[in-house]
């Protein structure tokens, strides 16, 4: 699992007015393939796409072997859409069910925009495919295998195939008169994606940052086997460096350092500040620390499966997924979860499921 910083190509930013901000682009993943291709897929899952006034942008940056390059991906406001888009290109084929046209701002070349009505929680496979001069993109409803053919945009017989390196973004593009008065008043919002491939071959290794005017309203993760999480918003980010508890929704139990062994699981909450039940989850390197050891160690998912306390340097990082109220592992992507319902057992690591058993909030203390 890779915390780091990576090139990014930024989309171009008009200046703030007074009293407001151009949040822009503020996370991004880049995933790296041991060779390029001709056929790109990922899915994308937004978890919480923010509500009817924001504006949101999910994409994917892709480029051409001796050529430029492009994105695709999900955008928010005034309505829902697919937007694909390539730079240095002026044609397209016609009968593309979005509607395409030619673009000069941010460079030149072509955009193909299609309405569609994306639902929150739900996988969309997008598949990008280059054949000889014609690049296609298509998107899959995963729930219900509707598949959609969104458009074919035509490129020079010179350019190669799809590089081995791509970058996805999570971008606010609120601009102009509808600018965001700062950046606590952007609407929270959850997305992962996933199932990144490259001609069938999963991605090597996969790395993010958070940027720009509003990074430190957004966090983000990527997992050993692909799949990166992030969430803007200040509400979805406000947890960094406070002292909470982790209470169960299933059971109302908090998680717990039982009788400091070291060994985690739940027990009753308890209202003295019990220091075996509270932890600081630190944005900056995703470890959760244990406050009855100075912070000096954090809970890890052991060889066994089962959650227990660490040295801080040799610690699991984790994801706390906002919306389902998961925390994620982020070697294996795996969820925490009981062993049983009862005050006294342990934590363990489970497949991430919806369900109120894996479901834990923060709750200052």
């Amino acid at each position: 699992m890779k915390k780091c910083l990576i090139p990014v190509l930024f989309m171009s930013l008009i200046p703030s007015v007074t009293h407001a901000v151009v949040a822009g682009g503020m996370v991004s993943y880049g995933h790296h393939f041991s060779a390029a291709g001709n056929q790109l897929e990922y899915e994308y899952n937004i978890l919480d796409d923010g509500d009817s006034n924001s504006n949101y942008y999910w994409a994917t940056q892709f480029w051409f072997k001796n050529g430029n390059g492009g994105y695709a991906g999900l955008q928010r406001g005034n309505g829902k859409r697919i937007n694909f888009s390539i730079w240095d290109v002026t044609e397209w084929d016609n009968n593309s069910a979005a509607y395409c046209r030619s673009f000069d701002h941010e460079g030149d070349g072509v955009q193909c925009s299609y309405q569609y009505d994306w639902v929150e929680g739900e996988n969309y496979k997008f598949d990008l495919t280059k054949e000889g001069r014609s690049v296609s993109l298509s998107v899959t409803a995963i729930s219900t295998g509707v598949v959609t053919e969104v458009a074919t945009i035509f490129v020079p017989e010179s350019w190669g195939n799809i590089k081995n390196n791509i970058n996805t973004f999570v971008e606010e593009y609120s601009q102009g008169a509808g600018q965001l008065p700062s950046c606590n008043a952007m609407a929270n919002t959850s997305s992962k994606i996933e199932s990144v491939k490259m001609d069938g071959r999963a991605a090597i290794f996969a790395t993010t940052k958070q940027y720009g005017n509003c990074g430190s309203y957004a966090d983000s993760l990527c997992t050993n086997d692909g799949t990166c999480y992030s969430k803007t918003g200040e509400d979805y980010v406000k947890f960094d460096s406070t002292e909470m508890k982790l209470i169960n929704k299933s059971t109302g139990y908090c998680v717990d350092n039982l009788a400091g062994s070291g060994v985690i699981g739940f027990w009753t909450c308890d209202s003295n500040q019990n220091s075996n039940q509270n932890f600081t989850y630190d944005k900056g390197s995703s470890l959760l620390k244990l406050s009855d050891y100075g912070h000096a160690k954090c809970i890890t998912l052991a060889d066994d499966g089962f959650i227990k306390t660490t040295s801080c340097a040799n610690s699991s990082q984790w994801w706390y997924e906002p919306v389902h109220q998961n925390l994620i592992e982020a070697d294996k992507n795996v969820c925490i979860g009981p062993t049983e319902l009862q005050a006294g057992y342990r934590l363990k690591e489970q497949a991430c499921l919806p369900n109120d058993d894996q479901s834990f909030r923060f709750e200052k203390k």
